[in-house]
């Protein structure tokens, strides 16, 4: 008996990436200032400040605006690779034999002879 080994395909694993879009939601607290001005009768004395026609009073209004920022983060990584075994498998079969039996005569005598 000849015993050979051969290798045979098996399973196939492939692997696809693919972009999903999720909406996501998230709330953020917000911050306005607003410049109110007042007119209100007054009487009292005139002070220097107001005397001085020329001053100039500026006062700047903020808002607050969301601002998004967005970051690619991996979050997950994906390993592939393959592992390997070997094994023992006893291989049970039948072989065939033909015995061939040769007989000759002539001169002195048979003989008998046999091959395997």
């Amino acid at each position: 008996m000849i015993l050979g080994k051969r290798k045979v395909e098996g399973a196939r694993v492939r692997i696809y990436g693919r972009v999903l879009e999720k909406p996501v939601e998230q709330s953020v607290q917000l911050h306005d200032e607003r410049v109110v001005v007042e007119r209100r009768p007054a009487d009292r004395s005139v002070s220097d400040r107001d005397r001085d026609a020329n001053t100039v009073t500026e006062i700047r209004e903020t808002r607050e605006e969301p601002v998004v920022g967005k970051q690619e983060r991996v979050v997950e990584e994906v390993v592939v690779g393959k592992t390997s075994q070997d094994r023992t498998e006893t291989v049970r079969d039948k072989v065939r034999r033909t015995e061939v039996e040769v007989q000759r005569s002539g001169g002195e005598g048979v003989e008998d002879e046999r091959h395997r």
